[in-house]
């Protein structure tokens, strides 16, 4: 059996730390034929690593090489690569989260549909032996009426401190303040013109930790027919569904 030729797209802490060493252990399943970051002392840096000699700062550059598939690690929304891919004729595996709004999502999933290509979220946990099961456990009980979801996250610092992570300071700021630009207006799109404590929350907090724990509970009960509020702790603040959206309207968290 041929190896996938893999192309991965963003090469920050989660591939350094997973991606690409797990890439390279299964060397006999894939070959990793070419990365891109913005930054271009990290490329050169991974790819002497990693002896890939196909380095690119611009993702477009990427998904016209000859590859199978590509991995989306970047931060932030990962529907403009994502979807270029597809349109390239490459298979796609994004990280959490699949995008920031309903619109991103709907236009991922008629790229990969109008393209022919898969597209898959890297939700890993639903792969985790604890994880599958758990959830045979739950799935023999009968009546639940209640179900919670307890977040322990570990110190980042102490979690990174033994895995082998490079960075570079080379991007320049334009780029970085014309991505934060971007992230802003599809926050916006999403929500709508809320504070920026509800912002950091949706953003960082839910979509990108506690989603993995959301899909999990999803997996293990079902889609659930209706969101009917959302109470944030400390703040002790419940915020209700709100349907109706407009340019600034509180949105659907």
């Amino acid at each position: 059996m041929a190896r996938l030729r893999v192309g991965v797209i963003g090469c920050g802490t989660v591939a350094q730390i997973m991606w690409l060493p797990n890439l390279r252990q299964l060397d006999e399943q894939f070959e990793l034929k070419a990365i891109c970051d913005l930054s271009p002392g990290l490329t050169e840096s991974l790819g002497r690593y990693y002896n890939v000699s196909r380095c690119f700062q611009d993702y477009r550059d990427l998904v016209a090489e000859d590859l199978d598939a590509v991995v989306v690690l970047t931060p932030g929304s990962h529907a403009a690569p994502a979807i270029a891919a597809m349109e390239a004729g490459k298979h796609v595996i994004v990280e959490k989260p699949m995008c920031f709004t309903l619109r991103e999502a709907d236009e991922m999933i008629a790229a990969s549909r109008k393209h022919g290509r898969q597209l898959m979220v890297a939700y890993m946990k639903r792969y985790d032996p604890g994880y599958r099961y758990g959830r045979e456990s739950v799935l023999k009980m009968r009546g639940v009426r209640y179900a919670q979801i307890n977040v322990l996250h570990p110190s980042e610092p102490q979690y990174f401190a033994h895995h082998r992570i490079k960075r570079f300071a080379d991007v320049p700021a334009a780029t970085i303040e014309a991505l934060q630009r971007e992230g802003d207006q599809l926050a916006v799109e999403a929500i709508g013109c809320v504070p920026e404590r509800l912002r950091f929350l949706y953003l960082d907090v839910f979509l990108g930790s506690m989603i993995h724990d959301v899909n999990a509970l999803r997996g293990i009960l079902g889609v659930p027919n209706q969101a009917l509020f959302t109470t944030l702790w400390p703040d002790d603040v419940t915020y209700p569904t709100i349907r109706g959206r407009g340019p600034c309207s509180p949105g659907r968290i």
